[in-house]
């Protein structure tokens, strides 16, 4: 593993883009006490790289994982806020049918848009949880769509007891963005 350069460092730890053998990855470096990285790898692996990235190997110290190339969510609600809003609202709901509550997707920089493949990646898994159905959707539109009205807010509360409840959610939110 040969070390490109810094992307982030926080106070967990630093992420690095990696050469590797099989290519360009991204290598989240824990520090001390070294508590997260193995759960967040865990949590990679359960979601299999659909709406995350998929998780390389674990390391000691840390994590390598794909290196997913692309936008903040910031930037992909300015270029087209109907898309965006729309793929995330899909990534929020299969991290809700796999039980994983993400719980800060309201971090613009969590959210990732592909280049690639016009998808959206959710990011940072350290402080995810396995949990109970139907946190992630109301979480995000929550705050990305602040201004919902009250008729929103029931069939998101409702949500949580009815998934079958998201297609209408997400019909109404994208006549509304």
């Amino acid at each position: 593993m040969r070390i490109v350069k810094k992307l982030f460092e926080g106070k967990r730890g630093e992420i690095f883009l990696v050469e590797i053998d099989s290519g360009t990855a991204v290598y989240k470096k824990e520090k001390p006490p070294y508590k997260f990285a193995a759960k967040e790898y865990e949590i990679l692996r359960y979601l299999n790289g659909l709406f995350s990235p998929k998780p390389i190997a674990l390391l000691f110290d840390g994590f390598l994982m794909e290196y997913v190339e692309g936008d903040n969510f910031k930037k992909a609600l300015k270029e087209n806020r109907k898309m965006a809003i729309d793929l995330a609202m899909e990534a929020c709901r299969y991290l809700d049918e796999m039980g994983v509550y993400h719980s800060q997707l309201g971090r613009y920089y969590h959210l990732m848009m592909e280049h690639k493949r016009n998808r959206i990646k959710i990011l940072d898994f350290e402080r995810a949880k396995l949990e109970v159905f139907g946190k992630n959707l109301p979480q995000f539109l929550g705050f990305y769509l602040k201004e919902s009205s009250r008729d929103i807010k029931e069939l998101l509360a409702a949500y949580k007891k009815e998934p079958a409840l998201y297609y209408k959610i997400k019909e109404e939110i994208l006549k509304r963005v």
